[in-house]
């Protein structure tokens, strides 16, 4: 699963991929994810090094949805790669609906953006 989200702070664009247990990731996807917690993947869309864009950080997605709320720093050795407080607010909200229907099926679309 993929999402493109444009941070009007940063005036950059990113593409968040949530990568489900069994799923190919990493460098020409060589990996397979086995854990039971899925990964979401953060790729600056400015460079052509896939079809995403140059991976920049990858992270459990419990481990996301536990952070403190605000900016989020993907590397702190490039300026760049910040989310804005608002651009982090909207990919958590992406990621806990995604894994609220991947985990209740029977819950809605509409539902699910309630969270």
């Amino acid at each position: 699963m993929i999402k493109v989200v444009y941070d009007h702070d940063r005036k950059m664009t990113w593409a968040i991929r949530l990568v489900l247990q069994g799923q190919s990731y990493g460098r020409a996807d060589s990996c397979v994810h086995r854990g039971d917690t899925p990964l979401v993947e953060f790729f600056d869309t400015r460079f052509e090094f896939s079809d995403l864009g140059q991976f920049v950080s990858r992270y459990h997605a419990d481990t996301l949805l536990a952070a403190p709320e605000g900016a989020f720093c993907l590397d702190d050795g490039i300026p760049d790669w910040n989310l804005s407080a608002g651009t982090m607010g909207r990919v958590r909200k992406w990621v806990a609906n995604k894994l609220r229907l991947l985990t209740h099926p029977q819950v809605s679309a509409d539902e699910a953006l309630e969270v």
